[in-house]
């Protein structure tokens, strides 16, 4: 579960309470879970990895999205989860237990060569990449406090970015490479952030009363993906870089989060649940939000993110 995640869980919202069973025509839901998912004609070339307890225990998986075909990757007694591909699509850095604390790792697109990056006093998570693939942005937490590092591939530079009592965490990489998006509780409640990538000149990008988080970047950096309960429930939304005209994109009476958008900008996963203290499933949906499919049916399956092409 990622730091944003499990933020999320335990934010005293009524969105965790109780939720509406998702309408099948507007998502597209499958009722059995033999049948292939209905796949968005322009998501079809693509593949994602995910994190899934579909054997037992939280591990890292991929899927193609023209034939369903899932490989599992990591084989942990403990948590393994927080999939993220580099920019080129060669590898992944996902989060980890295996060593006591939690920790950023890297590993081969297939799963070899799993080796230990961060080796901090706290827990680590959230993995971004820099677009260049030479740095990584995450999230520390230590002493119930977390705040958002940097650090090279190579294990080297770490650096702190945000010094702050209040919670700092999700960093999202701009695909120019200039800023990083994250959130923060550092006025009083849970918004969007951003900052250049060395953490000088903090922009607040949203201000209500509700829960702003799990937010990414669209390709050409003009637009961000992130998850509001404004309207009542937790649904996934857009709005520009500088914060303006934010618009919802789904409609889906539940919990609708960890938005991840494939590289072309034409697909976006997604975790749905009706009620996420118990499953949680990964949908897709086209750019829009119109057309949407479900594309995992067991017990728990979250934190999609897209194999850049």
């Amino acid at each position: 579960m990622s730091v944003i995640s499990a933020r999320l869980k335990s934010a005293s919202i009524p969105i965790y309470l109780c939720m509406v069973v998702l309408f099948s025509i507007a998502c597209g839901l499958l009722s059995n879970p033999n049948t292939k998912p209905d796949i968005p004609e322009e998501c079809k070339d693509k593949k994602i990895a995910f994190s899934s307890n579909r054997d037992g225990n939280p591990e890292i998986y991929t899927m193609k999205l023209d034939n369903s075909e899932v490989t599992r990757l990591t084989n942990n007694s403990v948590y393994d989860g927080e999939p993220a591909w580099s920019p080129d699509g060669t590898k992944i850095a996902f989060t980890s237990a295996r060593e006591g604390n939690s920790d950023i790792y890297l590993m081969n697109a297939d799963g070899s060569e799993q080796n230990r990056l961060t080796h901090t006093a706290g827990n680590d998570g959230d993995a971004s990449w820099s677009p260049d693939g030479t740095r990584i942005a995450f999230t520390s937490v230590e002493a119930e406090n977390s705040d958002i590092f940097i650090i090279d591939v190579d294990g080297s530079g770490e650096t702190q970015l945000t010094i702050s009592p209040a919670f700092d965490g999700g960093p999202a990489w701009s695909p120019d490479g200039g800023q990083i998006a994250f959130g923060s509780e550092r006025d009083g409640n849970a918004e969007i952030y951003v900052m250049k990538a060395n953490g000088s000149k903090l922009t607040r990008l949203t201000s209500n009363d509700a829960f702003d988080a799990s937010h990414t970047w669209t390709s050409f950096g003009d637009q961000i993906l992130f998850n509001s309960n404004r309207d009542g429930y937790i649904e996934i939304y857009t709005m520009k870089s500088d914060g303006s005209q934010p618009t919802r994109l789904t409609f889906n009476k539940g919990f609708s989060g960890s938005p991840a958008l494939s590289s072309d900008g034409k697909c976006i996963a997604f975790v749905y649940s009706d009620d996420p203290k118990d499953h949680t499933s990964i949908f897709i949906m086209t750019g829009d939000g119109l057309q949407q499919a479900r594309l995992t049916f067991d017990r728990d399956s979250a934190l999609p993110a897209w194999q850049p092409k």
